[in-house]
Parts: structure tokens; C-alpha cells; sequence
């Protein structure tokens, strides 16, 4: 496994550019300095999928990456194996020109990193950059401005030209070599001046560029005509320099991007938003937009925690499997597919990384968990594929064989806590196999509290709870088990009474009598015409 830092970057890049475009699939795992901003709505069971992008993209504009894992994994068709190379990027977001970003720091996250030993300092000090297309363009739109259309008024422009007549005096008397101070006031105004020292004296250059952008001094430096020329193709240089230095990380998503190898991760909701906005563009508004953007970004995705999932429920009734597949964390779904069990299914491919195994990497460092992602992802496509064929016509499988077999799962990716179990890249969302909600009212009508109702709840399992009215709070439950159990056990309860909620009855009165309070006098207006018409009727026939 390769660690990526500043020291080695563009060495490791060199080599992604040959070896993305061999690869067969690729795998991705992030780590994060927090997940959901307590800005945000807490996650829960109610969020439909919409709702959920949209508390999760305010995230990932508040929160970073810090460590960034990538696997290539390349089939040998004549051995049999997948030889792996596996890179573990250190990533930290450098202020660049006018740009720095903010990044928060949750508390809970950090501790998360310390139990797996992160080194925050390599993450600091040797952490690559990145930009996005926003942010890109908003830094080449500044590098092209041009000082000489900034228009100054007259006490400014009366400044500038007394400045400039000062400079002109020296440079004409001033040894090669000597160098000249000359405080702006402002940073606009020392890159209006240096501009215009730079374009009208020939032997006069700046040396301030390692000074902030935020400073106001201008520092001038007495030069031969072919020096400054050589100095202007230097700072060229530099400033090429700089911006791919900036660019950092964004450069590998866009080999990913040209060559749109099939992209695999576990739990993978989150690293491709933060992926999309950190790397590629702002996270649109339209929950839709983004899924058909990422869609044509990657057009195979496979999320191996919905993949195991559903075998779960697929095997199920499966004797030979109790007590197998009992967890879908990704460290222990490892374990279970590294297993006797599993590896003796014929022509099990052989997994190949680049480093030992047997070294105590740590879990959580997210080069290894992209590996370990890319081994459960074949090992459960071998699994799955071989359970369609009879031990005597079984094969080997090549990867293609794999996407066909898992075809209902690509591009399904896992939510946690959602009123459905994913969503769907291409096309409708899925419909939600949450049971109903319900509706828990007081009995004695007294305000309620939606803390108390949500610990009485907890007892039969895992529940989010939303306040409705004074009186009454809506329960969302996992599982139609936990919604049948607390039903019963709920009944004559004390305090609450719980009941099926039935959103087609669910009248909003605040709403409607306003709408009836300007309604009754038409109502009665209209009996009376309807009344007067039908008593002349009767003195006409009278």
C-alpha cells in the first residue's frame, strides 16, 4: 500500500495514468472530520430520499475528506487472479490566491480517527489539496483580472501617481541589486502599482510574491532588462506550479471520470457526495440532478452493503448458513468471506494486494478499507454467481460474469435509517417497506413531550419520533415486527394512547376553518335566495 503525500504526489499520479485505464474496477473509501452538521435535521426514519440529499449535501459543504482510499484492481484472465494496487491519500484543503475554505472539525469524528491511530500531523503538513470546477474557475477568472482596468478615484489615482513619479526618481539613480519599500495602504493598491511599475520600467521588478495577500507592502528590486525577463518566465513557471499543487486530488477524479471504470464501495451514499462536491462541483439543489449527474460521472456503481443486505434476506431459510452473514460491517463482512466457508466454493479467484496483510493495518485507514471492499465485493460475487449453478457445471467466472449476476444491484446504493433501503441511480427510488406510522396521542389531552414518548418507545426497539400537535407525535419504526409488538404492548398504557396513523383522514383543522369562517356567509346567503325563491313559488300556485 502506497501512503500519498505532498513528497509524492506526482510520481503517484504519473503512475495512476497508466494503471487506471488497465484497471478492471476500481474501489473508494473516504475518511471524514464529520458526517451530518447539527445545522441540519437529525437523519431518521421519516426522510424520504430527497429529503436525505438535502440534509446530507449542507454537510458535505461544512465538513472535509482527510484521508482518501483508492484500489485498482486488475484481472489476469490466464492466472486466474485480480493483482491489486492500493493508495492511501492523505488530503488536506490549502488556501490558494483569494481561495481558503473552512472546514469543521467534529469532535466525535476526530475521537472516531484517534481510536484507529490517524496521524492528524501527516494529514496537516503533508495532506495534497483539491479543488473543484467552482472553485477552479472562481481562481482563474481572478488570476485573468487585470489591474490596469481597475478604475481608481481621484484621491487614490492622485496616491498612484505621486508613488510612481517617487519610483520612476529612484530606479533612475538606484544601483542593480537595491531595493526599494513602498507601503500601498491596501493589497488592491499594491497590485495596481506593481502593475504598473512592472509594465513602465525596465529595470525594475517586484519581489514581494511570497507576501500574503493580505499585506500592503510592495517590494521593488533594481534588475537587468534580461533578468526581469527571466524572472517573469520563473514566476510563470510558479504559478503553473502552484495551481496544479492546488488542483491536487481533483486530477485523480478526473482520470476516473475519462475512463469510468466500475466504481465499488461499501456504504458508499456518502463518498460520492463528498467526491462530487470536493472534487468535481458544487452538489446541485435537485436531489434528481445530482443522481443523473453521477450517473454519467460513473455509470456502474455497486454498493456491496445493499448487496449484502439482500443475500441476508435471500438466504435466510439457507440451514448450511446460520449464523453466517450476521453482520454488513465492512471489517467483519470481510472475516466472513476470508472464511473456510466461503473460500471453498470452486475457482475462488485469487486476490493479490500490494502489501502484507499480516503488518496490523489498522481498520479505518481508508486505503485498507478500499481493498478489503474490493475482496468482500468478489467474494460475495462468487458466492452469489456460484449459488445459480450445480457444483458439477460450475466455472470460473470472469468479472463480466459477476456484473450479469448482480445486475438488480447495480446502481443501488444503501441508505442507513431511511423510509427505503436505497436509492436507485437510474429511474424511481424504490417504494418504501417501512410499515406505517403511528400516532401516539395523550389521553388526558395534556401537552406532550416528544423526549418522553421517544424513551417510553425505545423499549421495543429503534424509533424517531416527530411532534404533530400539542397533543399528539408521529412514530416512525424500522420494521413491521417492532410496529405489531408495540401496538399490543402499548395498549391500556396510562399515558398514551397508540394507534395506526392514516394520513388520508388527517385533516388539518388550522388550515380548513379559515377556509369555513369565509365561507359560512355565501353558505347562508345562498339558503336565503334558495328559501325566498321557493316561498314565491308557492303564493304563485297559491
Amino acid at each position: 500500500m502506497t501512503d500519498v503525500t505532498r513528497d509524492n504526489y506526482e510520481e503517484v499520479l504519473s503512475e495512476l495514468k497508466k494503471c487506471i485505464p488497465e484497471a478492471t474496477f476500481v474501489t473508494i473509501d473516504f475518511e471524514f472530520t464529520g458526517l451530518v452538521s447539527q445545522r441540519c435535521p437529525d437523519i431518521s426514519l421519516f426522510d424520504s430520499p430527497e429529503d436525505r440529499y438535502n440534509i446530507l449535501r449542507q454537510s458535505c459543504t461544512e465538513f472535509g475528506i482527510v484521508q482518501f482510499g483508492l484500489t485498482l484492481f486488475k484481472y489476469c484472465n490466464a492466472e486466474r487472479n485480480y493483482s491489486c494496487k492500493t493508495y492511501n491519500v492523505y488530503i488536506f484543503p490549502r488556501s490558494y490566491k483569494h481561495l481558503s475554505r473552512q472546514v469543521l472539525f467534529d469532535s466525535s469524528a476526530c475521537e472516531f480517527l484517534m481510536k484507529y491511530d490517524f496521524d492528524i500531523n501527516r494529514c496537516f503538513y503533508g495532506g495534497i489539496s483539491h479543488l473543484n470546477e467552482n472553485e477552479l474557475q472562481s481562481v482563474l477568472v481572478d488570476n485573468t483580472k487585470n489591474p490596469s482596468e481597475i478604475v481608481l478615484n481621484n484621491v487614490k489615482e492622485d496616491f498612484m501617481v505621486r508613488k510612481l513619479s517617487q519610483i520612476r526618481s529612484w530606479s533612475k539613480s538606484a544601483l542593480e541589486g537595491e531595493t526599494l519599500e513602498v507601503d500601498c495602504f491596501s493589497s488592491g493598491m499594491r497590485s495596481v502599482l506593481r502593475y504598473r511599475v512592472i509594465s513602465d520600467l525596465d529595470n525594475v521588478v517586484s519581489i514581494d510574491y511570497e507576501i500574503s495577500s493580505g499585506d500592503t507592502e510592495l517590494l521593488l528590486k533594481i534588475v537587468t532588462p534580461s533578468e526581469k525577463l527571466a524572472l517573469r518566465t520563473s514566476k510563470e513557471h510558479r504559478d503553473k506550479r502552484e495551481l496544479q499543487d492546488a488542483k491536487g486530488c481533483m486530477e485523480i477524479f478526473k482520470l476516473l471520470k475519462i475512463y469510468k471504470k466500475p466504481l465499488i464501495g461499501h456504504n458508499i451514499y456518502f463518498d460520492l457526495l463528498f467526491l462530487y462536491q470536493k472534487f468535481f462541483k458544487n452538489l446541485p439543489y435537485s436531489y434528481y440532478d445530482f443522481k443523473r449527474e453521477i450517473h454519467e460521472i460513473f455509470p456502474v456503481i455497486f454498493d456491496t452493503k445493499h448487496i449484502i443486505n439482500n443475500i441476508k434476506v435471500e438466504v435466510r431459510n439457507d440451514t448450511s448458513l446460520v449464523g453466517f452473514f450476521r453482520s454488513s460491517s465492512l471489517k467483519m463482512l470481510y472475516d466472513e468471506v476470508s472464511s473456510q466457508k466461503i473460500m471453498q466454493i470452486m475457482y475462488q479467484p485469487g486476490i493479490n494486494p500490494n502489501f502484507d496483510l499480516t503488518t496490523g493495518i489498522h481498520e479505518h485507514c481508508a486505503g485498507f478499507d478500499s481493498f478489503i471492499t474490493g475482496a468482500v465485493f468478489i467474494r460475495l460475487a462468487h458466492f452469489y454467481a456460484a449459488r445459480h449453478f450445480h457444483t458439477t457445471s460450475l466455472k470460473p467466472f470472469h468479472f463480466n460474469d459477476y456484473i450479469r449476476e448482480l445486475d438488480k444491484f447495480c446502481n443501488c446504493i444503501n441508505l442507513i435509517r431511511c423510509s427505503v433501503t436505497h436509492v436507485s441511480l437510474i429511474g424511481e427510488d424504490p417504494s418504501s417497506i417501512r410499515p406505517d406510522w403511528l400516532v401516539v396521542t395523550s389521553r388526558d389531552n395534556r401537552e406532550i413531550n416528544e423526549l418522553h414518548v421517544a424513551h417510553v418507545l425505545s423499549a421495543f426497539g429503534s424509533v424517531d419520533v416527530r411532534k404533530r400537535s400539542p397533543v399528539s407525535c408521529l412514530v416512525a419504526v424500522p420494521s413491521v415486527g417492532i410496529s405489531a409488538g408495540l401496538l399490543v404492548a402499548m395498549q391500556g398504557h396510562k399515558r398514551y394512547v397508540v394507534r395506526r396513523y392514516s394520513p388520508r383522514f388527517n385533516v388539518n383543522l388550522n388550515k380548513i376553518l379559515p377556509i369555513l369562517e369565509l365561507s359560512i356567509p355565501f353558505v347562508f346567503v345562498g339558503i336565503l335566495y334558495t328559501c325566498r325563491r321557493s316561498i314565491g313559488k308557492l303564493f304563485e300556485k297559491g
